[in-house]
């Protein structure tokens, strides 16, 4: 009998290389890779054959299971066109699209036959074909392909994609990937420093994007620095109370001072540096009457697994920043080389939600995030807006062209992000968030909850009713048996909850120094006199 978990990878040369991004990859589908050899092929979930361009007439269609072949061309990489054919063999959002990628390099098929999924300056670039109800895949990639030292990430963005695209789709194919319903459309677009001084931010006008994002269905979302809180102007507020649909704060950083959250201080001072924003929020929340997510977007992009611990313990549900950023901040982790094949990575306990830079065309990163199941989130400065906020409007169109899309803030991204499913009455959820927010189909009894990262020694679950709090009373599900009989139509919460600290004090609010409060005002006076500079000085 085949193990339906298990895949081979079989190859003389470079398998060491990628095993561990494939092993990530793997992962992500539920599935286990491993060395093989072709007479495995009856006792395995599929092949992943990698090798060179020589042996193309081998009968591989002809093994026992599922196939892909890896071809490794010695051609250095150049920029091509990668058309996807518009049929079913092309993978959801790519069908029917032309992207520039720098991965592409075929060889001529030869003799191989098979539908044609995309193709590379007009030559087969990826094959598929199906033979007893088997599926063998041929795929292209340039030398050098896939390194020990790399992160999945590395592979599985917007130039490169073609590297790693074809193994993915394949091995969602093969496992029980097809099976689960994932984490729904969501997108927002993220701006970093503005706060609520006045009604605009350098380039940033909140009322002229509160109603631009109704008209273009879009919204907007502002990483504030804590420590600008000390005033708020109404005028400011008034628009983010009056449009929750539209505009939205998150947390970036504290002060503001560089490279704040990369470590670099002792835990002690992570966790009361971390104290400190939560309670500047607190405060900001109570002066403005507008709430901001408890989630954190690092200054300058930096973000150790250590602060990251920090804002844990602090009450925040998630950390939003690139996966460039989270490798930088944690150089030789061994966790990094997942980066990018999830919604969200968790880092002991805690998420990582990634976004990506706001560029004229950011049509690669947004289709990869779509296929990815992960938000969509493209993150720019105020001055990205000094010819005006077309960039906005032409990048919402295109995400709203994709499909049905949650526009949001980030607590209702990041507590929807799971999931699920659907087996008789019971529904099974595999959640990345903290907080997650499920409301229960109709015909469902039993809700199953999967948390792999939960640790089980300092944490619990606990499930609330969300807005219906008689019919759901707060309840702790058993850490051996997390399961719980739910009531169709209604909405509940899935609080993975801290145990208490043994009655440890909270660290000491650090004193903010002069030179931090001096970098951060002159910072905001540079962003808020750029609109009456020379465009020439304003940065791009």
């Amino acid at each position: 009998m085949p193990d339906l978990n298990i895949i081979g990878l079989v190859g003389e040369v470079g398998v060491d290389h990628c095993i561990n991004v494939l092993a990530a990859l793997s992962h992500s589908c539920g599935l286990i890779i491993r060395r093989a050899q072709l007479n495995e092929a009856a006792s395995l979930a599929g092949l992943i054959i990698l090798g060179p361009d020589t042996k193309l007439n081998s009968p591989f269609k002809s093994l026992a299971c599922p196939s892909i072949r890896v071809i490794t061309c010695d051609a250095g990489t150049v920029a091509a066109t990668v058309r996807f054919n518009a049929g079913n063999n092309s993978p959801i959002p790519f069908r029917g699209q032309s992207l520039l990628a720098d991965s592409a390099r075929p060889a001529d098929p030869q003799e191989l036959t098979g539908t044609v999924v995309a193709t590379a300056d007009g030559r087969p670039v990826w094959i598929t074909s199906t033979e007893r109800g088997l599926r063998h895949d041929v795929c292209w990639v340039p030398l050098p392909w896939v390194q020990k030292s790399d992160c999945a990430f590395e592979h599985l963005n917007s130039r490169r994609f073609m590297n790693l695209l074809p193994l993915l789709e394949w091995l969602r194919s093969v496992s029980g990937w097809q099976e689960w319903q994932q984490p729904p459309l969501s997108a927002c677009f993220m701006f970093d420093d503005p706060n609520l001084h006045s009604q605009r931010y350098g380039f940033v006008r909140f009322a002229q994007l509160a109603a631009e994002g109704r008209s273009g269905h879009y919204h907007a979302s502002f990483a504030t620095v804590p420590f600008d809180g000390y005033y708020v102007n109404g005028a400011a507020a008034r628009i983010f109370r009056d449009n929750p649909q539209t505009l939205s704060f998150l947390i970036h950083g504290n002060n503001h001072t560089y490279r704040e959250l990369a470590g670099r201080q002792t835990l002690e001072y992570q966790s009361a540096l971390m104290r400190q924003a939560v309670l500047r929020t607190g405060q900001l929340e109570r002066k403005s009457g507008v709430a901001l997510a408890r989630v954190m977007a690092p200054p300058h992009g930096v973000c150790s697994a250590s602060m990251m611990a920090a804002m844990l313990a602090a009450g925040l549900e998630a950390v939003c920043v690139s996966h460039g950023s989270v490798q930088t901040g944690n150089p030789g982790a061994d966790w990094t080389v997942s980066l990018g094949t999830l919604p969200a990575t968790v880092v002991a306990g805690f998420p990582v939600i990634p976004r990506f830079g706001l560029e004229p065309d950011s049509k690669n990163n947004i289709l990869l995030a779509v296929y990815l199941h992960q938000p969509i989130i493209p993150t720019s400065h105020h001055w990205d807006l000094a010819d005006g906020t077309e960039i906005l409007s032409a990048a919402a169109r295109f995400i709203n062209s994709l499909g049905p899309v949650r526009w949001g803030d980030m607590t209702s991204i990041v507590r929807n992000n799971y999931r699920s499913r659907v087996r008789g009455q019971v529904m099974r959820i595999h959640t990345f968030s903290r907080i997650t927010t499920i409301r229960i189909p109709e015909g469902i009894t039993e809700l199953q909850v999967e948390v792999p990262w939960l640790n089980l020694v300092s944490e619990m679950i606990e499930i609330r009713g969300s807005g219906n709090a008689g019919q759901h009373p707060p309840r702790i599900l058993p850490p051996n048996d997390l399961r719980a009989v739910v009531v169709p139509g209604k909405s509940i919460d899935l609080v993975v909850l801290r145990n208490p600290n043994n009655g440890e004090l909270p660290p000491e609010i650090p004193q903010t120094t002069f030179g931090a409060m001096t970098r951060r005002v002159l910072a905001e006076l540079r962003d808020r006199s750029m609109p009456y500079v020379p465009r020439r000085f304003v940065r791009r």
